[in-house]
Formats: structure tokens, sequence, C-alpha cells
């Protein structure tokens, strides 16, 4: 009902932009309005007074409709597939394949400083440190100089 009443006003001020002085009048514009306003209303409450006084259509009855039987159908059994005596293969691991690829003795000697370089960061790195967080002081006082490098930069591009 807010939208009729919405639209109905902004069709009221579309007529009197368009009519001016010289047009139709303002009253006549509203009057026909309120006319075509009222026509909607009737007929609104016309439609749903017949929906109300409609009765309500009985079902029809459900007839038993006849179903043909149905037979199963045996579903084929899969042969069974003949397994093969053959023994898979052992795959080998990398460490295993490793020793099998020619490797020249200044890279190996390389690879073993750093991997035993690796093995006490590894080690270490296994322990969980607690995170050194910035005190609240600390972090005000960087957010607070962050802010002012900003405003020095924007007040430098701006007076560029």
């Amino acid at each position: 009902m807010k939208f009729l009443a919405f639209n109905l006003l902004a069709a009221v001020a579309l007529v009197y932009l368009f009519s001016g002085a010289d047009g139709p009048s303002v009253e006549g514009a509203f009057e026909r309005a309120s006319e075509t306003a009222q026509t909607l209303v009737d007929k609104g409450r016309q439609a749903v007074s017949q929906e109300a006084e409609a009765p309500e259509p009985k079902p029809e009855p459900v007839v038993p409709v006849a179903v043909d039987p149905v037979v199963p159908v045996a579903e084929p059994k899969p042969e069974p597939v003949a397994e093969s005596k053959v023994a898979a293969a052992p795959v080998p691991t990398v460490a295993e394949l490793a020793k099998l690829l020619p490797v020249d003795q200044a890279v190996a000697q390389r690879r073993a400083e750093v991997m035993a370089a690796a093995a006490p960061a590894a080690q270490a790195s296994e322990i969980p440190k607690k995170p050194a967080f910035m005190s609240r002081g600390e972090r005000q006082r960087e957010l607070h100089r962050l802010a002012q490098e900003m405003e020095l930069m924007f007040v430098d591009k701006v007076v560029r």
C-alpha cells in the first residue's frame, strides 16, 4: 500500500511538472488520480471477496491402477579373475636409488657438509619458542611514528 501511495504521489508530481500553469489544473489531476486509486481498491476488494466465496474443489477419488508384477532378473555373477603368481617387485627407497646413481666426489662432500650443518638447526627448530611480541608502549610508539611519517609524506607530495 505504501508503494501505491508513493507511485500516486510521483504521478501527481509529474503531472504538475509537465502541465505547468497553463495546462490542466492540479485539482483536476488530483481528482483523476484519486478516482483511479479508488477504482483499483474496489477491484482488489472484489477479487479478494470472490476468492473467499469460491467453494473449495472436492478432491477426485483415487482409482487404483493395475500394476504388472515385476519379475526379478538374475544378475550375472562376475567370473573370478585368475590371480597371477608373480610377486610384485619391492619399491626401492630414495636412499637406495641415491646409492645407485653415480655422484661426483665434490658434490658428495658438499652434500655431507650441508646436511651436517642442517641437522643441528633442525633439532633446534623442534623446540617451540615463544614469539617475542611488542609491548603495548612499543607498539603505540611505532604506530605514532608511522602516522607521522605518512603525514610528512603526504605534505611532501602535496607541496611538490
